[in-house]
């Protein structure tokens, strides 16, 4: 609210700009509380999707954890999901695991397959500790800062799936020229088209020879699919299902040829 109190008094920004602004900080405030009365009501389990029954620390590292708790958080890739579930995986590299919610979910789903997250963010890698120790697989999943390419050239020829949400920085990692070992892994991909239109294109082109490609786009939310969502009013409705974002985020799944 502070951030909110000094945009309202700064000269000079012109009024629909500042208004956008004001309307974004109220958003997100909302939803936190949203995702604050979820908790309350019915606990700190996720209620639908692949990660059902999973545990969610009672903070997000980032953003809304409403759509997390609910089960829709990036509700596309779910389908994706449950096949790399099914599929004989010997290692998982989550890479910008935020809050554990992909690498602790996949560790429940996936007992016999070895879980490594990063995050650069010191707070995000304790909440991925904290996720996964609340869920019984801390001593299964290890948690680093950085994975360069060092890291991942070590795990070549292992069956690999590359769960990759870095905010662009997948641009310079995700170089199969640079690090050889990744045309041989499976690779989930955010592609941050909002932050660089041409990136889909140019990490994509690099793995054409290589691997088969699957666009996933972005999938509309339906409120009505949870009945907690029953008597709140249509627009927390909608909050409870924002994932905060600020444009098109499409995913790409490559399977190695």
């Amino acid at each position: 609210m502070h951030e909110l109190l000094r945009t309202l008094s700064r000269d000079g920004a012109k009024n629909s700009a500042k208004m956008a602004h004001i309307l974004n900080l109220l958003a997100r405030y909302r939803a936190r509380e949203i995702g604050a009365a979820l908790y309350s009501s019915g606990g700190a389990l996720v209620r639908s999707g692949p990660f059902r029954g999973m545990t969610m620390h009672n903070r997000a590292s980032e953003g809304n954890v409403a759509p997390k708790l609910l089960g829709c958080y990036e509700q596309e890739l779910h389908e994706v999901i449950e096949r790399c579930i099914e599929s004989a995986y010997e290692c998982v590299v989550n890479i910008g695991c935020g809050d554990g919610y992909y690498a602790v979910g996949m560790a429940r789903r996936m007992p016999n397959c070895e879980i490594k997250a990063y995050d650069l963010n010191k707070e995000r890698r304790a909440f991925s500790r904290i996720t996964a120790d609340e869920n019984g697989v801390g001593g299964r999943v290890t948690i680093g800062s950085e994975c360069n390419a060092e890291e991942l050239a070590a795990l070549a020829g292992r069956h690999v799936l590359v769960v990759c949400d870095i905010e662009g920085g997948e641009r310079e990692l995700l170089d199969p020229e640079r690090i050889p070992a990744l045309k041989g892994f499976d690779i989930l991909v955010e592609l941050h088209e909002v932050l660089d239109k041409a990136m889909p294109e140019e990490i994509l082109s690099r793995f054409t020879e290589s691997h088969e490609i699957e666009r996933i786009q972005h999938q509309g939310r339906d409120p009505n699919a949870f009945t907690e969502l029953e008597k709140a009013s249509h627009l927390d409705q909608w909050l409870a299902l924002w994932e905060g974002r600020q444009g098109p985020t499409p995913w790409a799944f490559l399977s190695a040829k």
